[in-house]
């Protein structure tokens, strides 16, 4: 009866402690989702979000999943493994894309215990510009919102009128060259990127992504300047519309008067002087006397590159009340089409949708060709099974540990005089 009795204790305890193997650890991990591009895209256009995460508990193996979810019962999934070592700090760049009627994205972190959730608020619309000005530069484009016939404002509070169907509204944002993402598919959301100082920086990926962008639609300004430092990357360098670059003073602004009401800038700075390159459009000159290029336009693909020889970031610019009326005449005029228009055909090869509102599910991964749909590893065949224990198995299972741990473990460790033991036995079967 010892034996048996001593043999049963042992079986009980080591099945207590194995059930507990792959069983998530409580975890204290803290999730932040930054949208890198605004939180505004057209339909079918890419809204990048960087999730951090970091992890202040035990290390655990988790999955994020990204669900862009839409008013018309069509969700598409995106999985990325995450290892967590303890103390780590990681941050993921995922790309939703945005369907008609999504309204936000949610984020869930699976693996750890409490599982985490956050609800993201997106805005998907059909007349969305957006513009993206990279660099280190933080303001100076604020002028975009006078091109705007309505200021946009909040849904459902009094005053809100909806801005009329066709009608673009532009919305900016800014982004640090080392947050860009390296494939073309980010910026499908994008109609315009502004380059400003540390675009520099920009490694060759991102710029084959940008290039790739431009050629589906986008329109990429690339303003000059003593402190334009990118204008001499190879990658953009064969795309401007001028060429044999050289730095100079400048003070003469009659050829930027686009009308008799037009306050021309007062004072002198530098600018990046060209020629101009045979395919090249030149939008304004110095004066009819003078060749000199303030602004052109080179199209390349389904977009093109808009460089003007001053920096619309620093003085006299910055500020300057003739900007909204540059930009109509030199930027916007040359959007053709929005990218997300041409992109959505890629994205019927990546799922199907039905009535039933089946979701389609893709497993991200950092490998694949820059612009192309994310590859699928292969034990990623399907998604991960999560699925609540229901009442009567917790139930059930509570009921079994109090019993092995008060009356028979206390029973058996009184019979062989090891009360003292329980300390041990008690955490190995938890």
């Amino acid at each position: 009866m010892n034996r048996l009795c001593r043999s049963a204790f042992l079986v009980l305890s080591l099945a207590g402690l194995l059930s507990g193997v792959g069983v998530p650890a409580w975890a204290k991990v803290k999730l932040d989702v930054i949208p890198l591009f605004g939180t505004t895209v057209p339909p079918m256009g890419c809204l990048p979000l960087a999730v951090r995460l970091q992890n202040e508990g035990p290390s655990a193996q988790a999955t994020l999943i990204v669900d862009a979810s839409s008013g018309y019962g069509a969700a598409r999934r995106h999985l990325f493994p995450v290892s967590l070592p303890a103390g780590s700090q990681k941050e993921i760049l995922t790309f939703p894309f945005l369907q008609n009627g999504s309204s936000a994205v949610t984020i869930q972190l699976i693996g750890v215990r409490p599982a985490l959730e956050t609800v993201f608020p997106v805005t998907s619309q059909d007349n969305a510009r957006v513009v993206v000005g990279i660099g280190d530069e933080i303001g100076g484009l604020e002028f975009i919102r006078t091109l705007n016939a309505t200021p946009p404002t909040t849904p459902g509070k009094s005053g809100w009128v909806p801005p009329s169907y066709g009608t673009p509204e532009w919305f900016w944002s800014y982004c640090r060259p080392e947050h860009i993402p390296d494939r073309a598919a980010a910026f499908t959301g994008v109609s315009v990127l502004v380059l400003g100082s540390g675009a520099e920086r920009l490694t060759s990926s991102q710029w084959q992504a940008i290039r790739t962008w431009v050629m589906m639609g986008g329109i990429l300004f690339a303003p000059g300047g003593s402190g334009a430092v990118y204008l001499r990357h190879v990658a953009l360098a064969d795309l401007l519309p001028v060429q044999n670059l050289h730095t100079m003073t400048w003070s003469d602004w009659k050829g930027l008067r686009f009308s008799p009401q037009t306050q021309l800038p007062a004072e002198a700075t530098y600018i990046t002087a060209g020629d101009e390159v045979a395919d090249a459009k030149v939008l304004a000159t110095a004066s009819s006397q003078s060749p000199l290029v303030l602004a052109a336009f080179r199209p390349y693909g389904a977009g093109g590159v808009v460089f003007t020889a001053f920096n619309l970031w620093d003085k006299p610019f910055r500020g300057w009340q003739g900007m909204p009326e540059l930009w109509r005449r030199d930027v916007s005029r040359f959007i053709q089409h929005l990218v997300s228009s041409d992109w959505s055909q890629n994205l019927s090869s990546l799922s199907t949708y039905s009535q039933q509102s089946q979701a389609a599910t893709y497993y991200a991964t950092t490998t694949g060709p820059p612009g192309g749909p994310p590859t699928t590893p292969p034990s990623a065949s399907r998604p991960i099974p999560i699925k609540l224990p229901g009442a009567g198995s917790l139930t059930f299972t509570l009921l079994v540990y109090f019993a092995m741990v008060v009356p028979f473990s206390y029973l058996c460790l009184k019979r062989y005089r090891k009360l003292d033991w329980h300390w041990l036995t008690g955490p190995m079967l938890a």
